[in-house]
């Protein structure tokens, strides 16, 4: 089970946001989209689920989750494998693979394709 988190600024029918949510769909038993982002953090630290997809997101709740899920043993890393780090904390948006560990490797993988 996995969590999607995409930024107020990705607009309906965005291209790339799209085509990840499809793959994501079709790779995972159930895609979560939330109404609020920290809570999927708070999951993915407890155990509930097994990633988030974060794609464009704006920086409000990304530090906070940021902590909590690493604190908790997660792995977060950029959509291009290396270690994510959410500075500079403004811009259009970041883009993240959070998972437990051992997962991270399949979750970026279904995100490249």
């Amino acid at each position: 089970m996995l969590a999607w988190i995409q930024g107020y600024g990705v607009r309906r029918g965005d291209a790339v946001a799209c085509a990840l949510k499809a793959g994501l769909d079709r790779r995972a038993r159930r895609v979560l989209r939330l109404w609020a982002p920290l809570l999927a953090w708070v999951m993915l630290a407890r155990g509930d689920i097994d990633g988030i997809i974060g794609y464009r997101t704006g920086i409000v709740d990304l530090p906070g989750g940021l902590l909590i899920a690493r604190e908790a043993g997660a792995v977060v890393s950029a959509f291009d494998g290396t270690p994510f780090d959410c500075a500079p904390l403004s811009g259009d948006g970041h883009d993240f693979v959070a998972s437990r560990a051992g997962l991270q490797e399949d979750l970026l993988e279904a995100v490249r394709r």
